[in-house]
């Protein structure tokens, strides 16, 4: 990506970067001794690179985006050309430091089972003085701790390009992601700003190779590596850190200013000035709203598990025209037995209701979806071409995998108190239902961050449901296979909330339209909720 990038911005990076770092001995407490003057003290004063003044400086000098938003992997994004578009890990760390953070597992540490396994580790170590003992009793539990963290690591990571993917970037356009890292020279040195770059990979799970504990007296906290990184993860803090290769991409020389304050003095006078034309131009928050989201078996995020709507006769109907018209396709005997078997099981809707439990339903889903690893699609004149000829089956037995809607939680409460939040008087309610015609309630729901907007309406009883105009769909696909990066037909859990870090919603209602409302997924603490938390 560097040397992707234009020169003159990174010219302007450059100076930004350098001119905060002048001012360092302002921030740096000189050394006391009676041997030292103001000629030493810039060799014991180390480079200073704030890292939000960083994200801050790199998005201004390379029209980048900020990305660091809710749970998102990356700080900011940038688009160099058509062929150039990187996704963007800044950090800032000494040259001579050692492995860096680079992610946190502090919920599914300890609510998803992992310390049952770190205790059985400490329980193994007991007694033993040897590293190479501890690592050998270990080893699988060690394996065992590295793929789930590799596989939580890799899930976020999509989940982020997701995120920042949004709906208006084909899924073919290549996106490169990178970490993008500036290095301060250690304090006894000449005063430096080393730049660094390495590749931001999903980490090869198929690859990995375990390296054992990092010491005897620590036999919770080991390392790995796949090939392209090593690995480091600490019990004590959650944390899964990388080696950096600290090779230099470029070398920065840093001078001090000799008076740093009167700097800061001038910077006082122009402030207010600032501030002001910067209020002028930002897009304003009218209100937000955030909760905790409540899942339910077969409604909201999961109602694609709801009831079918077919009857058992257009069932039989389609049996019959598979019959008919696709009796030579390989697998297709197979595919009309399974339908046979599910028309003569579920007779009728209320059995299906009676019998099927949200496990059956799901393996009932998955099972048809199967189908298409063995029947031939190809050259079929089907009579609905957007569908292929499994898929038709599955839509005709359930409803659509993406089928969902965003549940408002209290709703009817929410819209009397918040009439106009979605767009004026589009709240109010004459009962259960909405005064306004359905026309006349859609508003432009954006995907922070990436910023794609798709027409979206208030549905259903009291206003509950949020849902994507026309095409429920668009909705459920995002959100259910792209953000939290699961599979046709599996329902999302709070074990997955957990996972993704990801347990809450947040709408904002910016001020440039009447009904535009930003759509944001959020980590809830429960002793620490947020000022618009809606309860």
């Amino acid at each position: 990506m560097w040397n992707n990038l234009p020169e003159s911005q990174k010219q302007y990076y450059q100076k930004l970067i350098l001119s905060f770092a002048s001012l360092s001995e302002a921030f740096s407490q000189k050394a006391e001794s009676e041997g030292d003057t103001e000629n030493n003290t810039q060799s014991k004063v180390a480079p200073i690179v704030n890292s939000k003044f960083q994200e801050t400086v790199f998005q201004r000098s390379f029209g980048a985006y900020g990305e660091d938003i809710g749970n998102t992997s990356y700080d900011a994004s940038v688009i160099v050309d058509e062929h150039h578009k990187y996704l963007v890990g800044l950090k800032s760390f000494g040259i001579g430091s050692g492995d860096q953070k680079i992610a946190q597992f502090k919920r599914p540490q300890t609510e998803l089972g992992w310390r049952r396994i770190f205790n059985e580790i400490t329980d193994n170590a007991r007694g033993l003085e040897s590293k190479t003992e501890i690592d050998k009793i270990n080893e699988d539990l060690y394996r065992y701790l590295a793929i789930e963290i590799s596989k939580l690591r890799n899930q976020r990571i999509a989940s982020s390009k997701e995120n920042l993917r949004g709906f208006t970037i084909n899924d073919e356009t290549y996106i490169e992601a990178v970490y993008h890292f500036l290095m301060p020279s250690k304090k006894e040195n000449p005063p430096q700003i080393f730049v660094g770059e390495v590749p931001y990979y999903d980490i090869d799970i198929d690859n990995i190779v375990i390296e054992g504990c990092t010491s005897a007296k620590k036999p919770m906290n080991f390392k790995f590596h796949d090939g392209r990184h090593h690995y480091k993860y600490t019990e004590a803090d959650s944390q899964l850190l990388m080696t950096f290769d600290k090779t230099p991409l470029d070398i920065w020389d840093v001078h001090y200013v000799e008076d740093p304050f009167s700097i800061f003095a001038e910077i006082g006078n122009a402030s207010e000035e600032i501030e002001q034309i910067e209020a002028e131009n930002q897009l304003q928050i009218v209100d937000s709203i955030s909760w905790k989201i409540n899942l339910q078996p077969v409604s909201g995020f999961n109602q694609f598990m709801g009831l079918p709507k077919n009857s058992t006769g257009s069932i039989q109907a389609f049996i019959n025209t598979i019959n008919k018209d696709f009796s030579d396709v390989t697998g297709i005997s197979e595919l009309v037995q399974a339908l046979t078997s599910f028309k003569e099981t579920y007779p009728n809707k209320s059995s299906f209701e009676k019998y099927s439990t949200r496990k059956d339903i799901m393996n009932l889903c998955i099972s048809f979806a199967n189908f298409k690893n063995v029947i031939n699609n190809d050259g079929i004149p089907l009579k609905i071409p957007s569908y292929p000829l499994v898929d038709l089956a599955i839509k005709y037995l359930f409803r659509s995998p993406n089928e969902i809607y965003i549940p408002i939680p209290k709703s009817k409460t929410f819209h009397n108190t918040h009439p106009n939040f979605f767009g004026t008087g589009s709240g109010i309610l004459n009962g259960s239902t909405f005064e306004l015609p359905l026309s006349e309630r859609q508003f432009k729901l954006e995907f922070l961050p990436s910023h794609t907007i798709v027409d979206a309406q208030i549905t259903q009883e009291n206003g509950k449901a949020i849902q994507s105009s026309g095409n429920q769909d668009i909705l459920g696909n995002w959100i259910l296979q792209k953000v939290f990066q699961l599979p046709e037909f599996t329902p999302l859990t709070d074990e997955r909330l957990i996972e993704m870090e990801l347990n809450g919603i947040r709408l904002t209602k910016f001020s440039d339209l009447d009904n535009h409302i930003g759509l944001e997924f959020i980590w809830i603490d429960d002793d620490n909720l947020p000022s618009d938390y809606w309860n």
